[in-house]
């Protein structure tokens, strides 16, 4: 009999071995379409590294798994919020985007998300109240660094 090279792991099987019963199901959701499109496209489409899908597979990512999850739910299985700004059926990975982009005077749209967003219950890492549907986005203070 002639030995066949092994056919390459399946990134589905990568995470069921790694995370055991506790696989979430934004995990293999992930896994599924490194399968389908190649890990790299896969982290393109979540807006990460590839090195950041690969250890989320593998259950070895340090940083916040979290912020991995809400990217891979609005990216690849559909998950939508209300923006203040933008209205409604906002993909999630999109309004993740948008938090991390800076402020921009020249453009309006960005001027207000960049009031607006540190308010809104949509925001990562959410402490603060979100703001009363009285305030204005004139009366918004800058976020805090």
């Amino acid at each position: 009999m002639i030995p066949t090279p092994d056919l390459k792991k399946l990134q589905i099987d990568v995470a069921r071995a790694a995370w055991s019963a506790d696989l979430p199901d934004w995990v293999q959701v992930l896994a599924e379409t490194c399968d389908t499109l190649g890990q790299q496209a896969a982290a393109q489409r979540i807006g990460m590294s590839g090195s950041v899908v690969n250890e989320t597979l593998r259950n070895k990512y340090k940083g916040r798994l979290d912020r991995v999850a809400e990217r891979v739910k609005g990216a690849l299985m559909g998950k939508t919020v209300t923006c203040p700004v933008l209205g409604d059926d906002l993909p999630r990975n999109r309004c993740i985007e948008l938090q991390g982009r800076p402020f921009a005077a020249t453009n309006p749209e960005r001027v207000q998300l960049f009031r607006t967003c540190p308010t809104c219950s949509n925001w990562r890492g959410h402490k603060a109240a979100p703001a009363s549907p009285t305030s204005s986005a004139t009366d918004s203070q800058q976020p805090e660094e």
